[in-house]
């Protein structure tokens, strides 16, 4: 028998590897497109879920579990109470639906441009490049290659990230 050791420096992000430190894709709480209807999503009704949950951002994935929006609960609390305090919409606040956010073109541009995708061979080095390079972005998805089109295997926060 013969082993090979190798020592890490384990404060330097370039020897840790993403997959060590992110949720793989059971541990996330998520909404699948291809599995609910959003208009049968009522935005009271998912930020109580958050609140059951204690979470504060919530992955959307596509029906092929590619990664599409990553939004965060302040998000749906703003989209919301611009519909109180703005003009009149034509809808009660409590009948806004996941499908009525996602449909806002502002919105809609800040859940696709607010994360980056990197592949499972990514080290932690790699992955805060790549957030640094993208104005505003908060979070990872972790797919085979790194590309949007591919099942996501794992999510990360800025917060595990900096850990």
């Amino acid at each position: 028998m013969q082993f090979d050791i190798y020592f890490y420096e384990l404060s330097d992000p370039s020897a840790v590897p993403v997959t060590s430190r992110m949720l793989e894709i059971g541990e996330i709480f998520s909404k699948n497109l291809g599995q609910i209807a959003p208009e049968s999503v009522i935005l009271k009704d998912l930020l109580a879920e958050l609140d059951k949950l204690g979470r504060n951002r919530l992955p959307v994935l596509g029906s092929d579990s590619n990664p599409l929006f990553i939004i965060h609960r302040s998000m749906i609390e703003q989209f919301m109470l611009s519909h109180v305090l703005g003009p009149a919409s034509g809808k009660n606040v409590d009948t806004l639906t996941f499908a009525d956010l996602l449909a806002d073109p502002k919105m809609e541009e800040i859940f696709k441009n607010t994360f980056v995708v990197v592949n499972r061979d990514a080290n932690l080095a790699e992955v805060k490049e790549a957030m640094r390079k993208t104005p505003n972005c908060l979070d990872v998805f972790v797919t085979d290659t790194g590309s949007r089109e591919e099942p996501v295997l794992g999510w990360l926060s800025n917060i595990i990230v900096n850990r």
